[in-house]
């Protein structure tokens, strides 16, 4: 598997262009509109930056353009497509557990918000209808549409800065690396109450503060990352990371309408989820770890 070549300056290159034009478009545009319908085209266009930082890092490694999809693991066959939807599953199945973690952590389970409107004057029965549903629907726009949007993350994060630093720090430690360093590129949107305090529908006052949210985030991301790290491996594609990105953009918002408690234990992006996010990195490393050397 063609990697991208280690040079500190096109790592440094990667980071400034990554995070200046995210951060610039945080505090300017996108804050002010959290919670509005206008946000997301402008979230959109966050999520392409690190696809640009990464094209301009190759550039100053000095890699010839028609060859930089290829290093960034830009790749489409029926075996990425596979392991897609190995992706997809698995975030389904850890966002499911985290459901049991919450609750021995204190959150009580059962419909919150919509969902209990529904089950309400429904009924336990149609409840369950929606709910799955819900979940098909989400793996759907998960190895579809989400994925198309979550690319333009993961060709920079699992496309380029992983395999790199990958090169100096080993595998492990650098897919924790780089999903600290993606934490931290949602900073500004997760210290405004993104993912934590910006659910009013559930019971989710923790008093955390932006700090607590973004500790509570990078954990989170760290231990996705290093779900996303093994997918990118196995598959030798960066499109089963961004499937499996994707179907967490989709599905996030239904689990935390599962469970009622603090948003820094449960769903979205809770310590439950952070448990099982990193237990499932850890099945599937055993499981297919060792895949990319037969690559």
């Amino acid at each position: 598997m063609e990697e991208p070549p280690w040079r500190p300056a096109a790592v440094i290159v990667f980071v400034i262009t990554a995070f200046a034009p995210a951060y610039a478009l945080d505090y300017t545009l996108i804050i002010p509109r959290l919670g509005g319908a206008s946000v997301l085209p402008l979230l959109l266009a966050r999520m392409a930056m690190p696809t640009l930082a990464a094209l301009a890092a190759l550039a100053v490694s000095g890699e010839d353009p028609r060859g930089s999809w290829r290093l960034l693991g830009v790749r489409f066959d029926r075996d990425a497509l596979r392991w897609g939807l190995t992706g997809s599953l698995l975030v389904v199945a850890a966002y499911a557990a985290s459901l049991a973690v919450a609750r021995a952590l204190g959150c009580s389970l059962g419909p919150a918000g919509p969902l209990s409107d529904i089950a309400e004057y429904g009924g336990p029965l149609l409840l369950g209808l929606i709910v799955a549903a819900y979940l098909a629907a989400g793996i759907a726009a998960g190895l579809s549409v989400n994925a198309a949007a979550a690319l333009g993350e993961e060709i920079g994060w699992r496309g380029y800065l992983y395999p790199t630093l990958a090169k100096r720090l080993g595998r492990g430690p650098a897919a924790l690396a780089v999903g600290v360093v993606w934490g931290l590129w949602h900073a500004p949107l997760i210290a405004a109450g993104y993912n934590y305090a910006l659910i009013p529908t559930i019971h989710n006052q923790s008093g955390a503060g932006p700090l607590g949210y973004l500790a509570a985030f990078t954990l989170y991301t760290a231990a996705l990352g290093l779900l996303l790290a093994v997918l990118r491996d196995a598959s030798g594609s960066v499109y089963p990371a961004a499937a499996a990105h994707g179907t967490v953009n989709a599905l996030a918002g239904l689990f935390a309408l599962l469970a009622r408690g603090p948003r820094l234990v449960a769903a979205p992006a809770g310590v439950s989820v952070s448990a099982t996010m990193a237990l499932a990195a850890l099945v599937a490393s055993v499981l297919w770890g060792r895949s990319v050397e037969t690559r």
